[in-house]
């Protein structure tokens, strides 16, 4: 073989070793696939970190349940104070002596500590953490309680109660969007639903202590009361638990539907005894068709309305808007309440059954919302919701 012959053998051999060594790199992808979202999630919020396929480790499971129950110790003080003004108005008037506008300010006010709260929730959680928010919450709330413990005139009263309230607009936040981001998927329905269960507990536990209890003391722990109200909260209790074992099996969105219809016919029923009463039809079925239309309401509320979109708020807000986003949907709850504890009693004034069937009006509204814009987020990670609504 010539020299020539050699030289251009060599070059051939070198071009395809270099080929080779292309095709081998072109087989081996550039990035190497991490876990999927079903396999693995972490929060770094939290610091949990949980592995999903084959059910996780022991000791980090224990840690989800752990941290769910502290945090929950936030939505049942929520309850506690919802609930509180109610059953002590009778005392609190009568040892203080306030007027019929001093107790509705002290019995309101909470709801615009509320409003304050929500506003600053998201941003301090952003800041701080959820962690620390829960924490600077459950202070503000104690230094609340304690201030209407000690209270001798209206204006401690209010300010422990404007405090108090405080504290609940930061835990109608915070609480369920701790609870969604460090439990996996599967079980997420379930577990962010437990944030209304223990809400309906301690409106329950504040209604029943309030019969053996006086006012001080029941805000001395955080906690007076007819037989018909701890039943209704009761039944409250029962409905939200029923949509906690059912939440990751049907969905957000059926619950959300059946819960507004449910809704819909309370209010219908309660307007319908009061036109029967003002027009003296049917006397005798009055009573039972308002308690039945207060049940009905009720329940139907705790199972989808109650709960439901607090979920839905911790699932589908992505983490840079989370907090603001999360404040301004907990600020228009308030408002909402507020809207509607303010201008009750002059509705009632115009017309008692016209009342509710305003109010069931609004409710056909909440049944079309949910049918045209509520997205279903059962048994997704917060990932691909995000990227299914494209944000």
């Amino acid at each position: 073989m010539s020299s020539s012959d050699r030289a251009r053998t060599t070059m051939e051999d070198m071009e395809k070793g270099e080929n080779s060594g292309q095709e081998g790199a072109l087989a081996t992808p550039l990035i190497t696939p991490r876990h999927s979202d079903e396999d693995y999630y972490s929060d770094t919020n939290s610091g949990i970190s949980s592995k999903i396929a084959g059910g996780g480790e022991d000791q980090i499971i224990w840690m989800v349940y752990l941290s769910t129950l502290v945090a929950l110790c936030g939505s049942f003080e929520f309850g506690i104070c919802a609930g509180y003004s109610s059953p002590t108005q009778a005392a609190i008037t009568k040892e203080l002596g306030l007027s019929t506008a001093q107790f509705s300010l002290f019995g309101s006010i909470a709801t615009c500590g509320a409003m304050v709260g929500a506003l600053t929730s998201g941003s301090m959680a952003d800041l701080i953490g959820r962690k620390g928010t829960m924490a600077i919450s459950s202070c503000t709330s104690v230094a609340g309680w304690i201030t209407i413990y000690f209270s001798k005139g209206v204006m401690a009263l209010d300010v422990g109660r404007l405090l108090t309230g405080y504290g609940m607009g930061v835990f109608s936040y915070v609480v369920p969007v701790f609870i969604a981001e460090i439990t996996p998927k599967h079980v997420r329905g379930a577990f962010t639903t437990l944030n209304m269960v223990t809400l309906g507990c301690g409106l329950t536990a504040t209604f029943a202590l309030g019969a053996v209890l006086t006012w001080r003391n029941l805000a001395l722990i955080g906690f007076s009361s007819t037989l018909g109200s701890v039943v209704y909260s009761s039944f409250q209790v029962a409905m939200c638990s029923l949509t906690a074992t059912r939440m990751d099996n049907t969905g957000r969105k059926p619950f959300l539907l059946v819960s507004a219809s449910g809704m819909l016919i309370g209010c219908v029923l309660v307007g319908t005894s009061f036109f029967l009463k003002v027009h003296q039809v049917s006397s005798a079925s009055v009573d039972a068709i308002a308690v039945v239309g207060l049940m009905v309401y009720g329940g139907s509320y705790a199972s989808g309305m109650g709960a439901i979109p607090w979920i839905l708020m911790s699932e589908m807000f992505p983490v840079n808007v989370k907090g603001v986003a999360g404040s301004l949907a907990s600020f228009v709850d308030w408002i909402g309440a507020w809207t509607i504890s303010y201008t009750f009693n002059y509705l009632i004034l115009w017309s008692s059954y016209g009342t509710f069937l305003l109010y069931a009006a609004v409710n056909v509204l909440a049944i079309l919302f949910v049918l045209i814009m509520v997205p279903e987020t059962k048994g997704k990670s917060l990932e691909a919701i995000q990227t299914a609504l494209n944000i």
